[in-house]
């Protein structure tokens, strides 16, 4: 057929954008999916300028709604769906199965299996309705071998093969084919961070038999081979592209004392894994023994299960001296916290950024008062086994840090309240009409929108923004979801009653004893800077900096002084 209509999952890097742009090459119409606006949008220009009616739409193959508005709108733009290739996929937690968890269970099960369930179900709504098409599910070879210490992400790549043949026979006679492409070991930009060394990754070219990596490129040389009319008598088969890697099955010997993991693909991650140092006392998925392995932009998203919540939560820096638990702020998630903080925060102890009940990849109803979010955030610190932690609260994070601390005053040593105020404080709750919208506004990237919000109009201070956009930018793989119209709705109501002025005044400051910082800008047109004043003289052990030429986020805007008086500050 002439410019085949095909929709790729997990399409904005790697294999899955490999194939895209070999599919345009050959002239087809594609769609590609993915998460992250910017990162699409220019994907289906780059797709446009090889002259390919490439459009990009914003997807969660976890969820069923989403997929079926994807197949829906792939089909009213172009009429019919030929070709779909569900790579979308994720390497999961590695480490022995007694590390194991139902979270870490579903984190990787929801992506690899449940998605490309959905995947096929609605793409063969508009297949069978024309009596045509070709469905690839990418898997790996890990989908029909063994790897000591990857026995989840093994499991969802042995399912993903499973149910693909079974749909092949399901379809045998419809005019539709499914087939699977199993790549083996691929040079790729994860394969890049959790290698961490050259020294790591020449380790893994040691165990393929061609003694090299594969090309993304080469990999979606197949998935175009297997979706064509030329493999028209094949279907129900697991292509291999992997160097010879299959026929491997022992591998080398590792470092003295090392526990040896083969390279995964199919979402592209090799690592040795390291159990936690203290199993019987971490109750989360990752331990401070992990935390050290990572940056901001390499450390995974994990998942912990707390009152029926499953948090989701990323960990990282260095396990001595007192970790530290970031508090977002109105409609962030984890994608919003700043690499140039947190690394420099991570130099000298671990830091621990949260999504609470209702965020992004969080599960759970998020509340609609702050001391319920209080309750939250701190079953979640509870669940991470951590006993004693300086708190990091911006913005609503700030509202949500001053309660815990509050009620559960034991846990908390040093507490950092950035761009926020006071139960009561002037204007909270009750936005001024000119920047109301400002968080309703639409953009093209959306994340636009924190520049008037965090930064003031002058040329300087957004100049800082645009770099504070492109740092949190950096992280291109196993990003957050944006946070829902409902959780938006919920902590705007939470955001109102905090306004509420305690009978009170702001006596209830007074038993927050803690060592305090308070950091503003000179004009903070989200929650007044004045309330950072009121906060430093009613907190009894509180200090106070205001940046100048600074709105909401000084913080982001003079990061390395910033940073300077925070290190300060926490080192004490």
């Amino acid at each position: 057929m002439d410019n085949p209509v095909v929709l790729i999952t997990g399409a904005l890097t790697g294999i899955g954008r490999a194939a895209a742009v070999a599919f345009a090459e050959q002239g087809a119409n594609v769609v590609v999916a993915g998460r992250r606006d910017e990162a699409g949008n220019t994907l289906a220009e780059e797709l446009r300028s090889l002259g390919s009616e490439a459009e990009f739409i914003n997807a969660d193959v976890r969820n069923d709604d989403d997929v079926r508005a994807l197949v829906d709108k792939t089909v009213a733009r172009f009429g019919r769906l030929d070709v779909a290739v569900n790579n979308a996929g994720t390497e999961g937690q590695v480490g022995p199965i007694t590390d194991q968890t139902a979270d870490t269970y579903a984190a990787t099960f929801d992506t690899n299996v449940l998605g490309v369930i959905l995947s096929m179900k609605h793409e063969l709504r508009a297949m069978q309705r024309q009596g045509s098409g070709s469905i690839i599910n990418v898997s790996s070879t890990y989908g029909h071998e063994g790897a000591a210490g990857a026995s989840v992400y093994v499991g969802s790549k042995h399912a993903v093969e499973g149910i693909s043949k079974s749909v092949a026979l399901e379809l045998v006679n419809s005019g539709i084919r499914v087939n699977v492409v199993a790549p083996g070991t691929t040079d790729t930009g994860m394969l890049t961070r959790f290698t961490g060394t050259p020294e790591n990754k020449a380790g893994l070219v040691a165990t393929v038999p061609m003694q090299r990596l594969g090309r993304p490129q080469e990999i979606a040389a197949g998935i175009v081979f297997i979706a064509s009319d030329a493999a028209s008598y094949i279907t129900g088969h697991v292509l291999n592209v992997d160097g010879g890697l299959t026929q491997q099955l022992t591998p080398p010997p590792g470092p003295a004392g090392s526990q040896f993991v083969k390279p995964i693909i199919g979402g592209a991650m090799t690592s040795q894994s390291t159990p936690s140092a203290d199993p019987a006392t971490d109750a989360a998925p990752s331990s401070a023994a992990d935390s050290a392995e990572h940056t901001h932009n390499s450390a995974p998203t994990r998942f912990v299960e707390a009152d029926g919540t499953r948090f989701a939560y990323r960990r990282f820096g260095n396990p001595g001296g007192t970790p530290i638990v970031l508090l977002q702020h109105f409609m962030g998630n984890l994608d919003n916290y700043d690499p140039a903080i947190t690394d420099a925060l991570a130099a000298g102890r671990e830091v621990i950024l949260t999504d609470n009940a209702g965020v992004g990849l969080s599960t759970g109803t998020a509340p609609e008062t702050v001391p319920a979010m209080a309750r939250d955030a701190a079953s979640l610190i509870d669940a991470l086994g951590l006993e004693h932690v300086d708190l990091f609260g911006f913005s609503m994070g700030g509202f949500v840090a001053q309660q815990i601390v509050i009620d559960r005053p034991e846990l908390v040593r040093r507490i950092v309240l950035v761009g926020t105020g006071p139960r009561g404080g002037e204007g909270i709750g009750q936005p001024d009409p000119d920047v109301a919208p400002l968080f309703s506004t639409p953009y093209d990237p959306q994340d636009l929108m924190w520049l008037p919000i965090f930064f003031s109009p002058s040329g300087k201070s957004q100049a800082a923004g645009r770099e504070f956009l492109e740092r949190i930018r950096e992280r291109t793989e196993d990003r957050d979801v944006p946070v829902s119209q409902a959780t938006v709705t919920a902590h705007l109501a939470a955001a109102g009653d905090w306004g509420i002025a305690a009978p009170e005044g702001y006596d209830h400051l007074k038993r927050i004893c803690h060592p305090a910082l308070v950091v503003n800008g000179s004009n903070d047109i989200i929650v007044a800077t004045v309330n950072s004043y009121i906060l430093q003289q009613n907190l009894p052990n509180a200090e106070l900096i205001l940046f100048p030429d600074s709105n909401h986020g000084s913080h982001f805007q003079f990061t390395q002084a910033f940073n300077r008086y925070l290190a300060e500050f926490l080192d004490r």
